[in-house]
């Protein structure tokens, strides 16, 4: 009987089964998928779901968490508000900042008076270089204590802000490392965001089959975690270079199901159709 020949790629390595029909060592676990439904396999290739977008959210700032509002499991859209921080220190710090803008507005204010009145004076004749500059300095001060005032109020509100941390994606909570009252350590990641619409798996492919698979090219997917169901997909992305170890190409492959039950770190194994 007909040969049966099928090529997994696990990682960087490459193993071939053989069978006939009369072996009863072939491993049926490794029966094409595509069989299913009568079209031809081509190869046989297996790869990992993994999240379309991730992200490991960190704090900017070292303080304590006031309020986290989410928990593995809570879907968060970009944006939204997910740990505030305590900030009674930065509210503090704003308040203070602000009253010295304020003070140095104020000497600002009366220094520019005096300047401009004594210049008209320097003007005039009626007092000499020597007054008119001590006034003249004065204001260069006043005016320079302002601006430097603002900036150090501009960066007490931005610390303030810094106190709400927000989802830079939309998705699912698939990890949370703190909780209330705890410290938030600047760079420590907090939680973890991912986003798995599209589900996508990243796989690999023989470098013998550069010529046979292109973009666009339909899939049947099967899941370890999910034997007795079959996904549809498609390939999407294939690298431009071979691994010059293995000897394999990446491809990426969309599936076209966006069921809830497939999760980033399933195991899939891919047949090629045509």
């Amino acid at each position: 009987m007909v040969g049966l020949i099928i090529l997994l790629v696990v990682g960087t390595g490459i193993f071939v089964l053989r069978g006939c029909g009369n072996n009863k060592n072939v491993q049926t676990s490794a029966i094409p998928a595509a069989d299913i439904h009568n079209k031809q396999t081509v190869y046989l290739m297996a790869g990992k779901i993994e999240a379309n977008e991730k992200a490991d959210i960190t704090s900017k700032i070292t303080a304590k968490v006031a309020v986290i509002k989410v928990d593995v499991g809570s879907f968060v859209q970009k944006g939204e508000v997910i740990i505030q921080l305590d900030s009674n220190d930065l509210q503090a710090q704003v308040t203070q900042a602000q009253a010295g803008l304020d003070s140095a507005w104020s000497n600002y204010q009366n220094a520019k008076s005096n300047y401009e009145r004594n210049q008209r004076l320097f003007n005039a004749g009626l007092i000499s270089k020597s007054q008119f500059e001590q006034y003249q300095t004065a204001f260069a001060v006043a005016d320079a204590s302002s601006k430097s005032a603002n900036a150090a109020l501009k960066i007490a509100r931005t610390q303030l802000d810094k106190g709400m941390i927000l989802s830079p994606i939309s998705g699912i909570i698939s990890a949370k490392n703190i909780n209330n009252g705890e410290l938030a350590v600047a760079g420590v990641p907090l939680v973890t965001v991912v986003n798995s619409n599209p589900i996508i798996i990243d796989a690999y492919a023989p470098a013998a089959l550069i010529t046979q698979i292109k973009t666009g090219q339909q899939v049947v997917v099967k899941i370890s975690e999910i034997p007795d169901r079959e996904f549809n997909g498609e390939i999407s992305v294939i690298a431009p270079v071979i691994d010059s170890k293995s000897k394999n190409i990446w491809v990426k492959v969309k599936l076209s199901d966006p069921d809830p039950l497939l999760k980033p770190g399933m195991f899939a194994e891919i047949a090629l159709i045509k």
